[in-house]
């Protein structure tokens, strides 16, 4: 079966997710959440596919124009046919109550986090808020729905924007609501670990070890053992 080798690890997969934005972020964690078994899973935008998102979505330049809650909900039928897959427009005032399960927040507009955050509050939801910003990443129950001063400047906040940074913050958000609740971040990929890689100096090639020319001990096989055509 699919789950076989994740059972030892006591996941808590929840019966249903809600993702809000499912852009960069939201489309990893919706299927990162489909891949770990999650039945139920709620998509929330109104945004369609543009040339500029496919460097960090796993889809074809044939799907640009289309809704991205409908590309997402076809790829997540290709991997998990099994899997219960709504579509829904990005949360208003008026549609917040659409909102079920785990909600996860990947969205880039300020009011929505305050809107989603707030209502997962009142009605004891459990909030993953996941975003990033060119290399620094956040992942946790905040974000800048905190604040009351946080700006919707042209209703978005467009970030630099790459897959790497954008998987791994998908990937974290879903371990902290499966795994490790108590997982809150906020830093730059290079300060995962408590050091920063770029303060790491690395040996030149005047310092490296000199690759080994003599005889090596029994059982190491080496690049050397290939014969030469």
């Amino acid at each position: 079966m699919y789950y076989e080798r994740q059972e030892v690890l006591n996941l808590r997969v929840p019966e249903r997710i809600s993702v809000v934005g499912v852009g960069g972020v939201g489309t990893w964690v919706a299927i990162f959440c489909a891949m770990s078994g999650v039945p139920e899973i709620h998509l929330h935008d109104d945004d369609r596919i543009e040339v500029h998102n496919l460097n960090r979505l796993p889809f074809p330049p044939e799907n640009i124009t289309e809704l991205k809650v409908e590309v997402v909900r076809d790829f997540i039928h290709s991997i998990r046919p099994d899997a219960v897959v709504f579509r829904h427009p990005l949360v208003t005032e008026d549609t917040i109550w659409l909102v079920s399960g785990v909600v996860f927040d990947c969205t880039d507009r300020f009011a929505t986090q305050r809107l989603v955050a707030r209502y997962c509050a009142e009605n004891e939801l459990e909030y993953v808020r996941a975003g990033y910003d060119g290399t620094h990443i956040s992942v946790g129950a905040f974000g800048a729905w905190a604040t009351e001063n946080a700006r919707d400047e042209g209703g978005y906040n467009i970030v630099p924007s790459w897959v790497v940074p954008a998987s791994i913050v998908a990937a974290l958000a879903v371990a902290k609501a499966m795994k490790y609740p108590g997982l809150d971040i906020a830093c730059d990929i290079g300060e995962i670990g408590g050091r920063s890689l770029s303060d790491t100096i690395r040996p030149s090639p005047r310092t490296q070890p000199e690759v080994p020319t003599g005889p090596l001990p029994p059982g190491v096989w080496s690049t050397r053992d290939m014969p030469r055509r």
